[in-house]
């Protein structure tokens, strides 16, 4: 919580700031077809492709707990590097790429 002050009532207010961080995640870098995404992931091959998001899906796998594993992306590259050019088609999941 921080304090803003009321300039024209001279007060302070009280403002109360609490947002899930999943919620604040999930709205600010959830892709959907249309969107620029960039690969973040340093492990990854295609480090550092661009493009734009053509697809996303649920990943049909669970985990040990029996819940879905995440979202797939598929996107068309708009840069080239070692492992990808302009043009190509990669599929991703979720947290390896961040919205650009």
């Amino acid at each position: 919580m921080y304090k803003r002050e009321n300039k024209s009532k001279k007060k302070e207010e009280k403002i109360n700031i609490s947002m899930n961080f999943k919620d604040y995640f999930q709205d600010n870098n959830e892709l959907k077809p249309g969107d620029v995404c960039k690969n973040i992931n340093p492990d990854c091959k295609h480090f550092g492709s661009e493009g734009i998001v053509v697809k996303v899906y649920d990943i049909n796998q669970k985990n040990e707990e029996g819940n879905r594993i995440g979202k797939a992306v598929e996107y068309k590259v708009s840069n080239d590097g070692i492992n990808f050019k302009k043009g190509d088609t990669l599929t991703k999941t979720l947290d390896q790429l961040k919205k650009t």
